[in-house]
């Protein structure tokens, strides 16, 4: 997950918003998952809360940047 931050930053820092966006929203989907599977493994303790906030943080940054205030809602 954190290269795909870092993926999303890179693309962001060369003008591709688009692509910056899609790899911070596929980062959280997968911070998502594996935060699930912790839990269902009994887990849960065990979260890196470091990674979890910059995967969150780099993709609240890239809608921000993308002037897409209303899409936030990406815990569907």
């Amino acid at each position: 997950m954190s290269k795909l931050v870092d993926q999303s930053i890179i693309a962001f820092s060369k003008g591709e918003t688009t692509e910056a966006l899609e790899k911070a929203k596929l980062a959280g989907r997968n911070e998502r998952a594996v935060s699930k599977q912790r839990e269902n493994g009994g887990l849960a303790e065990a979260q890196n809360m470091d990674l979890t906030y910059s995967v969150l943080f780099n993709l609240a940054v890239q809608y921000e940047l993308n002037e897409l205030y209303t899409e936030g809602n990406w815990s569907k």
